[in-house]
């Protein structure tokens, strides 16, 4: 079991999965993905996820025994601004060899378990914050909040390459500069 921690007040405090299955590596990616794509939605409520850990139907993994039905849990501190655990389910049961799941369903299963910050049942209100959390991150995805693993937005951003922003002679350098100059005018 591997965790890394963070020193923000908000967002994903800590993150744990099982280093002793399959693919950790890309399990590890995975969790680190849905974490960096839950953390705008987080810090933008002030909330907090004190604990983001994999949950897996073996012994192997930092949460266990849980139904294979289950595809995910929140423990809320019940302040209504933080959770002391998340856990979600990154694989297929041992049965299904222990695949890992799309981010996709990892991320749908993440939002369900932040509206449980809030919400203990599955109420109307509960489905509602659901949805509001899906809205509010896609707007943040799209504002360029949301980042990549070398802390570049995912969207609503670019990257510049040297090869891009450096002309590869003078004569390209030269032409660069008078339409940057024509534009300005």
């Amino acid at each position: 079991m591997a965790s890394s921690a963070s020193s923000s007040t908000h967002g994903v405090l800590q993150v744990e999965h099982a280093t002793a299955l399959p693919e950790a590596d890309r399990a590890r990616a995975l969790l680190d993905d849905v974490r960096r794509h839950a953390e705008p939605v987080l810090r933008a409520r002030g909330w907090r996820v004190r604990r983001l850990a994999e949950l897996c139907c073996c012994k192997a993994a930092p949460e266990s025994g849980k139904s294979a039905n289950v595809a995910g849990w929140c423990l809320p501190a019940g302040d209504g601004q933080t959770a002391q655990t998340i856990a979600l389910r990154l694989r297929k049961p041992k049965g299904g060899g222990h695949g890992l799941l799309p981010f996709e369903s990892l991320f749908e299963t993440m939002l369900h378990e932040m509206a449980h910050i809030v919400h203990s049942r599955h109420s109307p209100a509960f489905f509602e914050l659901m949805d509001e959390l899906r809205v509010e991150w896609e707007g943040l995805l799209a504002k360029g909040h949301v980042l990549d693993a070398a802390g570049f937005p995912l969207i609503g951003g670019s990257r510049m390459t040297f090869a891009a922003h450096n002309p590869t002679s003078t004569e390209q350098g030269r032409t660069l500069t008078v339409a940057a100059a024509e534009r300005r005018a």
